[in-house]
């Protein structure tokens, strides 16, 4: 069995990557990974990645936009 904090990381991980591979909303990827709202989901990637998930979206966007120009 996985401890509480074993599951959170998994859950952080799970946003993480809906977060790179889908288009879905942040509020979508928040509820679909067990969050009750996207602020407490927001947070919590903040804590584990240093910044908010508009902003890693907003970079990924950028360096694909970036790498399709290349």
């Amino acid at each position: 069995l996985l401890s509480r904090r074993q599951r959170q990381m998994c859950i952080r991980d799970s946003a993480y990557r809906d977060l790179l591979n889908t288009d879905h909303t942040i509020s979508q990827i928040a509820l679909d990974n067990g969050f009750c709202s996207s602020r407490g989901f927001s947070g919590e990637f903040q804590k584990r990645y240093g910044v908010l998930p508009s902003e890693m979206r907003k970079q990924i966007n950028e360096k694909g936009q970036k790498n399709a120009i290349d």
